[in-house]
């Protein structure tokens, strides 16, 4: 699938939470929903190039000096997928609070507003 169709398809995904969000929030969430949609897909993109390439690349600098690096796509992806997350976070809190319901059913925002609680041993 070509990455605009990917892009359109997230967005109408997306776009269904529009129904719940407050009216003085929804400009907004189209905006946040239009770059994490990029996101996303963008994201998609490299993780595909990133386990067909690895995540690093060799380099030279001159005659003597050459070895691995941080592949540039890693170097994006790592950057983007921070953005998205905080993009994502920020949807999320412009939901409403439902009286002891989740936000949404089976979805990622499930999984924002449960965080597992881990038991820590020493």
């Amino acid at each position: 699938m070509a990455k605009e169709e990917r892009i359109l398809q997230i967005r109408k995904n997306l776009k269904r939470m529009l129904d719940i969000v407050a009216e003085d929030r929804k400009e907004l969430m189209i905006s946040l929903i239009d770059r994490a949609s990029f996101m996303q897909a963008s994201i998609e993109e490299l993780e595909e190039i990133i386990n067909e390439c690895g995540y690093t690349e060799t380099y030279q600098n001159g005659a003597n000096q050459s070895g691995k690096k941080k592949s540039s796509e890693a170097e994006v992806y790592l950057s983007m997928i921070q953005r998205y997350n905080q993009t994502i976070s920020t949807m999320g809190s412009l939901l409403p609070d439902f009286e002891g319901k989740k936000r949404s059913e089976g979805n990622l925002f499930d999984f924002i507003s449960e965080k597992p609680k881990l038991k820590v041993t020493r």
